[in-house]
């Protein structure tokens, strides 16, 4: 994606932003900025994963929860 947008900016700071090169006020200026952000940062991933705790993992041990997520890691 390519792009440009003018920032305007006085002696205060940044005012406002435009896509359009702005009329300016006193003691006002212009700043062009282009912009260039490759496609691929605008697409979701590919990969997706889904965890879900069991509603009776709530009753188990710490040490038995431990051992179960091992032996799915092992599995995979």
């Amino acid at each position: 994606m390519k792009d440009k947008c003018f920032l305007i900016v006085g002696i205060n700071g940044i005012k406002d932003m435009r896509k359009t090169n702005p009329s300016l006020g006193s003691g006002e200026i212009s700043v062009k900025i282009n912009i260039d952000i490759p496609d691929k940062a605008f697409f979701t991933p590919q990969l997706e994963g889904t965890l879900k705790v069991p509603e009776d993992a709530f009753s188990k041990k710490i040490q038995e929860l431990d051992f179960e997520l091992k032996r799915i890691k092992e599995s995979d």
